[in-house]
């Protein structure tokens, strides 16, 4: 009897400490309004999710990739129309993010994926030796984020 009431204990321990996470999470990609963001994917542990702005099934975690098409990479201080050089000088930059992970719950959880990056101009000019310029530099930044529900919007 002894033994059996052991055995029971050992087994409510286990199921109690065990706890079952089941619930499933669902990601929707709201589609950028920006122009310049160009061949965007976005990927989970199964493979890629579409940007749409509909909910599908995700799993563990989620990375995102795009270009930047044509952007600013460069400007001349003090630009005039007489210089020999282009005010701007553009470029194309690949953004590859790991945005994180899925967090695990007993009920459904529905994330919102925004994507945007953020420029920044650099406050003070560099010398260009080869052409005797002064230019500011600028660098891109991926601020995506997202927002979690326990109910999708509109359901």
């Amino acid at each position: 009897m002894r033994q059996k009431g052991l055995v029971i204990i050992v087994l409510l321990t286990v199921f109690f400490s065990c706890k079952k996470e089941n619930g499933l999470c669902f990601l929707r990609v709201i589609p950028p309004a920006d122009t310049t963001i160009k061949n965007l994917q976005i990927f989970d542990a199964s493979g890629s999710i579409p940007v749409d702005g509909k909910f599908y099934q995700a799993n563990e975690y989620v990375e995102i990739k795009y270009d930047l098409f044509h952007v600013v990479k460069y400007q001349i201080k003090d630009w005039t129309s007489e210089l020999l050089y282009d005010e701007f000088d553009y470029t194309d930059l690949h953004i590859h993010e790991y945005m994180g992970e899925f967090e695990q719950r007993e009920e459904d959880v529905y994330y919102t994926l925004t994507i945007k990056n953020l420029c920044v101009k650099d406050d003070e000019a560099i010398l260009n030796s080869w052409t005797g310029y002064y230019f500011y530099v600028y660098d891109y930044f991926d601020r995506s984020h997202w927002t979690t529900r326990l109910n999708p919007d509109g359901l």
